[in-house]
């Protein structure tokens, strides 16, 4: 703004000088260059307009660009959970046929004893949880979720082998069918909501 001006006081000396000495072809020349310093200065400030104007597009295209990443990775995030979602309704793997091996449970153990009968069965995994899904309703130590496994197998109360346990309670887990709560300081295990549903839809209700 102050060379503007500058610039315009030399000019409005010159005309006044101009006009002094009464040479009318230098007020002439003087009064051209003011008529063009007007008009310069005015494309000059409606160029500076449009600039500012341009500034402020550039600005709210660069906030619009920050709004498009931020829904990018909502977008995303929403994705994996919907794919993490649908993973936990699909429950085919239910139907999956596995060896479960059962050993009879002693709480007495002696030297005349005949061994230890071991069955081997082909159950489903469906089978074992319809099993134990109802006593999971209430929940229960996680030191004692072996125990909801023990039945009577080939008429002798048998616990199921510890490595498929641990196999089928990480399949639960996996498939939000059971959770593991704190409580006190302790590790309980129970039903999800979801696997009451499941539980549910097995029973027919």
């Amino acid at each position: 703004m102050g060379a503007v001006k500058d610039t315009y006081d030399i000019i409005k000396d010159l005309l006044g000088e101009a006009k002094k000495l009464k040479n009318f072809e230098f007020v002439e020349m003087v009064i051209d260059i003011q008529q063009r310093f007007f008009e310069l200065n005015a494309e000059n400030e409606e160029f500076r307009s449009k600039n500012e104007t341009l500034k402020s597009k550039i600005k709210a295209m660069e906030g619009c660009q920050i709004e498009i990443e931020k829904f990018r990775i909502e977008n995303s995030e929403l994705k994996e959970k919907l794919s993490v979602f649908q993973k936990l309704r699909d429950v085919t793997f239910l139907d999956k046929k596995i060896q479960t091996k059962y050993i009879q449970y002693r709480t007495i153990h002696s030297s005349g004893m005949p061994p230890l009968v071991k069955t081997t069965l082909e159950e489903t995994i469906r089978d074992v949880y319809y099993y134990i899904a109802p006593k999971l309703l209430s929940p229960i130590e996680d030191s004692k979720f072996r125990e909801i496994f023990y039945k009577t197998v080939n008429e002798t109360y048998s616990y199921l082998d510890d490595i498929i346990v641990g196999q089928l309670k990480a399949k639960f887990l996996e498939h939000n069918l059971i959770q593991i709560v704190d409580r006190a300081n302790k590790n309980y295990i129970q039903l999800t909501i979801y696997g009451q549903e499941v539980l549910n839809k097995i029973n027919g209700i």
